[in-house]
């Protein structure tokens, strides 16, 4: 990329990809001495088909996913820039993607080869030019100069269209799609289909699409946790798990919070529902009884124009004060409801606001669980219940003594 773009190895390595097809387009038309177009006001636009057909703990998973989707469908259907008065557009994504066709026949060559070092070389090029590849789509649809906001909506609008007409052959072939995702799609094979059949499955599949889309295999699964759309944890047949979403996993998570998660999905995976509840209960009574220690509850917050700015944020801010915009700090809640530094700590925390959270955390799993989910995970009590509860303990202690 650093050959290509008119800008220094350093800032290449940092400059994300819309940027760098900014940059050699900047340079293509002041080379010729032409305007440079000015960016068209945003307007909205459909994104990428997404849908779960079949949420739960599911075996056997393939996934057929289409080769640089939005690139193929500017390219056959000639979707570009209308302001790209040069037409340096689509020239300059097919010869990249030429370039990658190259790079990758190359790396799958020395790899049978058995040249791990030419093959690793290869590889890399070709996955820098599948990023600026599959950026072209994006381009239009942010604020650079020769973006285009409707060339973008008819993108998406054909992209939505080949990837239904997808699912819908493979049902029509007998195979149970379990989840669309902009450009692939999860899908259990036939019933009574042969051993290592899938690739050939996906090759018939992919005859019926339009011209220059293909489809391509893109993996098996032993086991998919389906929870909702974007949000699945996948396991191949060597065990390693991939999770994808942010309700099964986020920055943004306290610690016990991803504990508590990452302990349900195995149990889930073993299938020992029945574990789960133990799992539930012993975290709550830690966070009843303050033994999960401030590294559990807090959370990494960081410090922006907004924190001192927004009334929702007024407890950050008050929490912050002092801080510089860029700071982070590690906050949590108090009983009384206001958030104050983890060094601060004194065994004050907020039990019903954790405990709360505990159960959200719990209730993104509910579509795997099904019908047992308010008998394995019975919700805290908060408010006046919460009170009366913590009085009628109150009265039996005073009562022993």
């Amino acid at each position: 990329q650093a050959q290509m773009v008119p800008d220094s190895y350093q800032n290449v390595c940092v400059t994300g990809s819309g940027e760098k097809i900014n940059s050699i387009f900047v340079r293509a038309y002041l080379e010729r001495s032409q305007a440079v177009a000015r960016q068209q006001a945003p307007v909205p636009y459909p994104g990428g088909y997404t849908e779960m057909r079949v949420s739960g703990l599911l075996r056997n998973i393939v996934k057929a996913d289409v080769e640089s989707l939005y690139p193929s469908i500017m390219l056959t259907n000639q979707i570009t820039s209308s302001t790209d008065t040069l037409y340096l557009f689509l020239p300059l994504l097919s010869e990249l993607k030429k370039r990658r066709l190259m790079a990758k026949g190359r790396s799958k060559k020395y790899d049978d080869a058995k040249n791990i070092k030419a093959s690793s070389y290869w590889d890399g090029l070709q996955n820098s030019y599948k990023l600026l590849i599959n950026s072209f789509y994006g381009y239009l649809g942010a604020p650079f100069y020769f973006n285009d906001y409707v060339a973008a909506g008819k993108v998406t609008e054909i992209g939505q269209e080949i990837v239904k007409q997808i699912a819908s052959e493979l049902e029509t072939q007998g195979a149970t799609v379990i989840e669309i995702d902009t450009d692939g799609v999860y899908f259990q094979m036939p019933e009574g289909s042969q051993p290592d059949t899938d690739e050939t499955f996906i090759e018939g599949i992919g005859k019926t699409l339009p011209e220059g889309i293909r489809l391509a295999f893109d993996g098996r699964y032993a086991v998919m946790l389906s929870l909702k759309a974007k949000n699945y944890v996948l396991v191949g047949y060597d065990g390693k798990k991939i999770f994808k979403g942010s309700s099964l996993r986020s920055r943004a998570d306290e610690r016990f919070g991803r504990r508590f998660m990452n302990a349900a999905i195995d149990l889930l995976l073993a299938e020992d529902k029945e574990s789960l509840a133990d799992c539930y209960n012993e975290i709550l009574d830690k966070i009843e009884n303050r033994e999960l220690g401030i590294e559990e509850i807090a959370r990494r917050e960081r410090v922006t124009e907004n924190t001192f700015k927004s009334e929702a944020r007024k407890r950050n801010a008050e929490a912050m004060k002092g801080l510089q915009v860029g700071d982070y700090a590690i906050l949590y809640q108090r009983e009384d409801k206001s958030l104050a530094l983890a060094a601060d700590y004194s065994a004050d925390e907020d039990i019903e606001y954790y405990q709360t959270k505990l159960y959200k955390f719990a209730e993104r799993l509910k579509a795997a669980i099904g019908d047992d989910f308010d008998r394995l995970f019975p919700k805290p009590l908060t408010g006046a219940k919460r009170k009366a509860k913590e009085d009628a303990k109150q009265q039996m202690t005073l009562f022993d003594l």
